[in-house]
């Protein structure tokens, strides 16, 4: 009898929440379009990034055998 109410209750709840979603979604504005935005293209950042960007040169002392 418990399991019975249980799964009537969690069923309730589904669809209620499916009800309530299927109802927004059909009543929601529609965006008007935006103008195009400029694209970023990574792989042109990263092929440029050598000339703009300062280097650094970095010693590993890690592995020093005497």
């Amino acid at each position: 009898m418990r399991k019975t109410n249980l799964f009537a209750i969690a069923a309730a709840v589904i669809l209620a929440g499916v009800g309530a979603w299927a109802v927004l979604t059909a009543r929601a504005p529609v965006a008007v379009a935006a103008p195009p935005v400029v694209q970023i293209d990574p792989s042109k950042m990263m092929m440029n990034a050598r000339r703009d960007l300062p280097t650094e040169r970095f010693v590993d002392y890690s592995f020093v055998f005497n």
